[in-house]
């Protein structure tokens, strides 16, 4: 197996990270009990969607995925940066400043 085709990352460094910055459950409103069922619930989705985009790689190509991924990212943040131009246009904020 090739390793530039590994789906699954060696080390979870991105969940410990997450792990380390719940460490104030007062901060978040949650119980230490609470916690723990907070994470829980993020490991297990993220597990579940990692396996999706596996499957769905798989059925479709990872570049085809890739692509309709990154059009969506590009498509949502266009939305949501014209979404403020419109919030600012309607309330009557002159936004030619901001768009030159």
């Amino acid at each position: 197996m090739d390793h530039r085709r590994r789906a699954v990352p060696r080390d979870h460094g991105h969940l410990d990270h997450r792990c380390r910055s719940a460490r104030h459950p007062a901060a978040l409103g949650f119980s230490q009990a609470d916690l723990s069922w907070v994470l829980n619930a993020y490991v297990i989705a993220f597990g579940g969607l990692l396996l999706l985009g596996g499957k769905l790689s798989d059925v479709y190509g990872p570049r085809r995925l890739f692509s309709v991924g990154f059009a969506l990212l590009l498509g949502g943040s266009l939305v949501a940066g014209l979404a403020n131009l419109v919030l600012l246009a309607s309330i009557g904020v002159d936004c030619t400043d901001v768009v030159r």
